[in-house]
């Protein structure tokens, strides 16, 4: 499939990638690499907006092997989904601990230091809770870490 450059008029600067799934998992067809819209070549455009269903919010740094908390999603309808997206491979997966039933959680980042790394959230009725921007992971200060990916 190819997307033109101009779907993107309205939205130069942003950075996205794309993934795909299959019958395996929603997470198994891997992602593209990390790329950012550019100028326009025609004046066609595509409104890559959120759809404005947030309902997460990750606000805090993530460090490998720490306690990285997800929060605010008061309006979601439990239990969520979370997957973790790793731009540029097959790495991506679902949160590991299944699904929340409080207002917060709070994930043992189990990720390699450096890594890119976004959130997206998918409520029991089916409704996004939104992706967050990229993180990059910050090296842990432990002499002894276990990074899954």
């Amino acid at each position: 499939m190819t997307i033109p450059d101009s779907s993107f008029q309205d939205n130069k600067g942003t950075q996205m990638f794309f993934a795909m799934s299959d019958a395996t998992g929603p997470v198994s067809g891997g992602t593209s690499s990390l790329m950012v819209v550019g100028d326009a070549t025609s004046g066609q455009s595509y409104n890559t907006t959120s759809p404005g269903n947030e309902f997460f919010s990750v606000e805090s740094t993530l460090t490998q092997c720490s306690g990285f908390p997800l929060t605010l999603y008061d309006s979601a309808r439990l239990p969520l989904t979370i997957f973790a997206w790793i731009p540029g491979g097959l790495d991506s997966f679902v949160l590991p601990f299944g699904p929340p039933t409080a207002t917060s959680f709070d994930w043992k980042a189990n990720i390699s230091a450096q890594t890119q790394v976004t959130f997206s959230v998918i409520d029991s009725q089916g409704r996004s809770g939104g992706t967050d921007n990229i993180h990059i992971v910050e090296p842990s200060n432990r002499q002894v870490v276990f990074a899954k990916y």
